[in-house]
């Protein structure tokens, strides 16, 4: 039998109330709060990055392939359409690649191993955008057309369709229609089958087109709703003088978007040629990632909070633990138990609590997430923070971790005040009790 645990349990779990049931509640309390929020904040920081960045790879695809001289200003530069390149690249399964071991201690090293991505190449397609102005008899609005054919993968946008279709590209010749946002269908006071003009300036003259509307859109994303308008690809090509085989680029979406790097840099340096230029979709919108990639310090933040009240509140109860329970150690030293049998019955103490807490903690941590990730409770508003309610994503290493964490760190901690437990002396205390 373990001695230590089995007075332990009598201490930590008395059946009468006492005073030190009430201080071991708290401590309980304190530890299944903090890893509650903890279990919430990751869930909720995790379903926000998932879903945001997830929006804009349906929206533009994983990698961009485009003229070595083009801007991000959606400046159109011509690329003549190279059916052997583009099949090579759209038929690219999983890739191998070498990356430099690395240690704890020692960082990088210079001995590489093999991995190999996920995935390939799913699907390739053309793309052109085009700057425009659109107006009806009373309003006009500057956008961007993006011309997409029937190649497209639909199906990753058909989630943002509000109302109608999306535009028919599979007929031999092109029809004149176009799929606006919400936003723009609200500020222009547009509705499905209403014709619109669009004007485009090309070298000093202004060309016209009226198209139909056959289709609503809604991203979330303001920066996207205000500026896009989606169109068959020929009609771009005619509007800015293009020939069929000539596009702005390719959009090349992956089976994996974990492989964005290894792939996109293994099309750039060993697929195109010199005059073609690769990104990925995290390089050529970094604002959006840059500003998702800020929420990790948040995360971090709530952590370290949670952590340190978790640690303090343990300290506390435990002092409070040792100071009630005197009278137990001068009767175990006298019995003849050491200084570390005695830390060993505390720190168990200490161990029944916070894993009491740590339980606790997590049935309630997921219990929240699941009734928000299933009922949607919580609603955000979408102009402002891109969803329209608070998405979770559970990420079971990070919460493993947590749950680790608070355990090492806290009994670590507890170390320092164990140091009273040997400054008692049986003599003294059995005296005066």
């Amino acid at each position: 039998m373990n001695i230590a645990a089995f007075i332990a349990k009598r201490i930590t779990f008395p059946k009468k109330r006492s005073f030190t049931k009430l201080i071991i509640n708290i401590g309980v309390t304190a530890v299944a709060l903090s890893v509650t929020v903890m279990i919430v904040s990751t869930s909720l920081f995790n379903g926000f990055k998932n879903e945001i960045s997830q929006k804009v790879f349906n929206f533009w695809g994983h990698i961009h392939i485009s003229d070595a001289n083009t801007k991000r200003t959606f400046e159109p530069i011509p690329i003549i359409h190279d059916s052997e390149l583009i099949d090579r690249i759209a038929r690219l399964e999983a890739q191998e690649f070498k990356i430099p071991k690395t240690s704890y201690f020692k960082g990088s090293s210079n001995v590489y191993k093999t991995e190999q991505t996920r995935g390939g190449v799913k699907s390739i397609s053309p793309f052109i955008v085009l700057p425009c102005i659109i107006n009806t008899k009373d309003e006009f609005e500057g956008i961007y057309l993006r011309g997409l054919n029937n190649d497209y993968a639909y199906d990753r946008i058909d989630e943002f369709l509000n109302e109608g279709r999306w535009m028919n590209c599979t007929d031999t010749s092109y029809h004149e229609e176009i799929v606006v946002s919400d936003h723009i269908a609200k500020k222009l006071q547009l509705q499905l089958e209403n014709n619109i003009i669009i004007n485009f300036i090309f070298e000093g003259k202004q060309k016209k087109k009226r198209v139909k509307i056959v289709g609503i859109y809604k991203t979330g994303i303001e920066e996207y709703d205000k500026q896009f308008a989606f169109v068959d690809i020929r009609l771009t090509q005619e509007l800015i003088g293009w020939s069929k085989n000539q596009y702005a680029g390719y959009e090349v979406i992956l089976d994996n978007k974990e492989d964005m790097a290894i792939m996109n840099e293994y099309i750039y340096v060993e697929q195109l040629p010199s005059r073609l230029y690769s990104e990925t979709i995290r390089e050529k919108f970094d604002n959006i990632f840059g500003w998702l990639n800020l929420q990790d310090v948040n995360e971090k933040v709530i952590f370290l909070l949670m952590i340190i009240v978790a640690i303090i509140t343990m300290i506390t109860t435990y002092l409070i633990l040792i100071l009630e329970r005197t009278r137990t150690i001068g009767i175990l030293k006298s019995l003849g138990a050491t200084n570390n049998t005695v830390v060993k019955v505390f720190l168990y103490c200490a161990f029944y609590i916070i894993s009491r807490g740590m339980l606790i903690g997590n049935i309630l941590g997921f219990g929240l997430c699941l009734i928000q990730k299933f009922t949607h409770i919580i609603k955000l508003d979408e102009t402002n923070y891109l969803v329209d309610s608070a998405p979770i994503l559970f990420n079971f290493q990070t919460i493993l971790l947590i749950n680790l964490g608070v355990l090492l760190l806290t009994l670590v901690f507890l170390l320092v005040p164990s140091i009273l437990i040997s400054h008692i002396k049986p003599v003294k205390i059995l005296r005066f009790k």
